[in-house]
């Protein structure tokens, strides 16, 4: 099982990830699998390494994966500093932090990120967005393989 820090940042399935969290649940490309690490694909052309040393080998055969990014591990900065581009289409400001939904090419529902309350990106800003390679989680589903279950109100899904 693990400490809840363990469980909120490698959670097992989308149940737990979303039940300790808001949280991004993203299809993704698998480029490669080997050693306990998969490449894999997301939206944008972005790439990312995932640790999948936990499934045992059973990840090299799939096609496509499903991964969890919680919003705070999603990096927004000025357009042209690498990442994908992406749109503001809500902020929302509290404080010390400010809550993002991105509008990115290639994903079917906006993306949930945060950042600090110091930066402030306005709707309508055109960022780049990156995300913090180790902070993304793989979870134990294949999406190429059945339908997924719905996904809960405080999950994002994309693809």
């Amino acid at each position: 099982m693990g400490t809840p820090e363990q469980v909120y940042s490698r959670p097992a399935n989308r149940f737990v990830a979303s039940a300790l969290g808001a949280t991004n649940i993203v299809q993704g490309d698998v480029l490669a699998a080997s050693g306990g690490e998969a490449r894999v694909r997301l939206f944008g052309g972005l790439e990312v390494a995932v640790d999948v040393a936990r499934f045992n080998g059973s990840f090299a055969d799939r096609r496509q994966a499903s991964l969890s990014i919680r919003p705070a591990d999603l990096q927004l900065s000025p357009l042209g500093d690498g990442g994908v581009r992406a749109t503001v289409s809500e902020a929302m400001f509290f404080g010390d932090v400010v809550q993002y939904a991105l509008d990115v090419p290639g994903c079917p529902t906006p993306l949930s990120a945060t950042g600090p309350g110091w930066r402030h990106h306005r709707p309508g800003d055109v960022v780049s967005l990156d995300v913090f390679p180790d902070r993304v989680s793989a979870l134990d589903e294949d999406p190429s393989a059945a339908p997924s279950p719905a996904v809960p109100a405080t999950t994002k899904e994309a693809s």
